[in-house]
Order: C-alpha cells, then structure tokens, then sequence
C-alpha cells in the first residue's frame, strides 16, 4: 500500500493537530528514536495551567482530550471483520490548546470512552484517526500512514494487553491493510470534557492505588470438600476513617458474563462449579472483571480481567495485580 499523497482534512479542526504529531512521532521513529512503554502502578500526571484565552474570543473553549497510543508488539488486522488488534499498555491523553494538559491512562480508560451517550461522544460520532507502521518486523522499508475512523467496539483485554477496534479506511482510497502491521501508532481524534474531577475521585483513587500496591486486596478461594463448587469473595483492608475513603468507593469483582458479583463491602462468595461448565469458565480457568468505580456517579477508575485457575485445594489466598487507577478522561460516563 502507497504512502498516502498528504494529510487530508479531517471533520474538525483539533483533527489536524493529530494528523501532525502522528508525522512527527513517524519521523522520530524512523531516525531511532524510543518510546517509554508500559504504565507503572501510579499513573503519571502532568498538568500545566492554560495559556490566556484571546480577548476576542466570543464563545468558551471547551477542553479536547486527543489519543497517541503505540502498540508494543506486533499488530494485526482482520479484513474480514475490519478488526484491529493492538498490543499495548498505556495510552497518552493530551488537550488542545489552549490546554496543555497530558495524562498516561490505561487502554481501558480509552475503551470506556465508548460507553458515553452524550450527543458529542464517540459512541455517537466516531473519532477520525491516523494509523501509522511498518510493513515488516525490521523497521525497515518505506513507513506507512492512513487515515481511518474508528467504529467501534473498543475493547481491552487485559489479560494479554491487546487492543482491538473496528476500523473503516479513509486514506489512502481504495486501498486495505496488510494483516500484520509492526511498530504501529494510533493518533486519535478529540472528545470533549465536560466534567471536573471531585475531591471524593481523587481521595478513591489515592486510596485504591496505594492498598493496592501494597497487595492489601485478595481474592480468597474457598472449596469445601467434598463440594465441586468453589466461593469466591474479595476482601479489602478496613477503611482508614469513616470518610477516607469516600463512601462513594466501590470494588466489585463480577464473572464474565455478569452473572454475578462480589464487592469489598458485602463478600458475598460467588458461587463457581467448573464442572458445569459456565459460560465464563474453560475447563478450570474462569474469568471475572474487577472494577474499581464511584458508586454515586458510575464513574469507572481501573478495570482488570483475572483469569483464576480453580483447582481442587481447601483455600487459596490470590494477591492479584490490578490496573492502577487513574483520574477518568470526563465524557466516559453516561449523559455527560
């Protein structure tokens, strides 16, 4: 597939400035340059006040939040069902000007984003993007670009760190990506923030990221013989004061297939029985989703998928090594 001729414009003007850093970050690819991967158990932040808006600006700017992710590893698509598959570990949230905000957030703060039904969301008008690689595994060869929109069904499997969506090819026309893509980078058109973050956000997230570096959070297995069924509850540390954390803090560990929950407050057992063979279990491996969320808002701070391996054992103690939180990108939650 051809380079494409140039950057074509895009539905909205903050569009083109993602056009501009995926050449940028093309060119400092293909001169040797690195890029940190991986997210670390507290999320980086950096946040600068923004720059004096222009007396003559007559309506409010409302901040844009844009997407550079990188994959790290080999890429593929899926012509079949125009399916992409990254792998990834963190993706970088920037705003337009005259913000000059960055947030390194995990995937699956980006998949959220879908979950919006507000009118500018992209569940409702799918970003553009500029998709960027290599056609083989050296690096070598002419580097590629295309322009694509995102139609959805985001998703991040954390359980092997890929990112898959559905992508429409925009640029070049009439031409198809090549199955496997090396060195990919996916620059993402703008959403809009129209939330602020609460004290009772950022004292949940604090709280959680430290208990859980701490490896203060446990699933507990418990089998009692000669039973085939397995309970399964998640236990926390006791809350340091009755407002800290923020009673709006929920942990909740919920089978694949949503059938049923446990959380830190009621540890409920689930109730598993591999030998029926539900629709969340392999043979003895089972998956569940742990969330971590504002009970009050629904606001979604870290999600982790855990495959646990149930065998025949009386009790077992799992410290499990959930995503880091981090303050969510606004827009994610419904009607915002």
């Amino acid at each position: 597939m051809a380079n494409a001729p140039g950057c074509r414009r895009f539905r909205t003007s903050t569009a083109g400035l993602v056009a501009v850093v995926a050449l940028m970050t093309l060119i400092a690819a293909s001169c040797g340059g690195s890029t940190e991967r991986g997210l670390g158990k507290e999320a980086a932040t950096s946040t600068r006040e923004p720059a004096t808006a222009s007396k003559d600006t007559n309506a409010i700017h409302t901040k844009q939040w844009l997407f550079a992710i990188q994959s790290s590893g080999p890429t593929t698509f899926d012509p079949t069902t125009n399916t992409l598959a990254m792998p990834t570990a963190a993706a970088t949230a920037f705003t337009d000007r005259p913000y000059r905000d960055t947030r390194s957030t995990s995937p699956d703060v980006f998949a959220n984003l879908w979950n919006s039904h507000s009118k500018n969301s992209f569940a409702k008008d799918p970003p553009n993007a500029v998709l960027t690689y290599w056609t083989d595994a050296s690096g070598g060869g002419v580097p590629r670009t295309a322009v694509c929109k995102v139609t959805g069904d985001v998703r991040y499997r954390s359980a092997d760190g890929v990112l898959s969506m559905g992508l429409s090819l925009l640029e070049p026309k009439g031409a198809t990506l090549p199955t496997h893509l090396y060195r990919a980078s996916l620059f993402v058109d703008n959403v809009p923030s129209t939330c602020t973050n609460s004290p009772e956000d950022e004292d949940i997230i604090e709280y959680f990221n430290e208990i859980n570096f701490n490896d203060d959070i446990q699933v507990v297995i418990n089998q009692p013989r000669p039973s085939d069924s397995f309970g399964i509850t998640l236990t926390c540390p006791e809350r340091i004061s009755p407002t800290y954390p923020s009673a709006e803090f929920d942990l909740q560990m919920t089978t694949a297939d949503g059938s049923a929950t446990t959380t830190c407050d009621n540890q409920v057992p689930i109730q598993v029985n591999p030998n029926q063979a539900p629709a969340f279990c392999r043979n003895t491996q089972c998956t569940f989703m742990v969330t971590l969320l504002n009970s009050s808002t629904g606001t979604i701070y870290s999600q982790t998928e855990l495959i646990l391996n149930l065998t025949p054992e009386p009790n077992q103690t799992i410290y499990p090594e959930l995503n880091a939180a981090t303050l969510p990108i606004c827009s994610q939650a419904g009607g915002q």
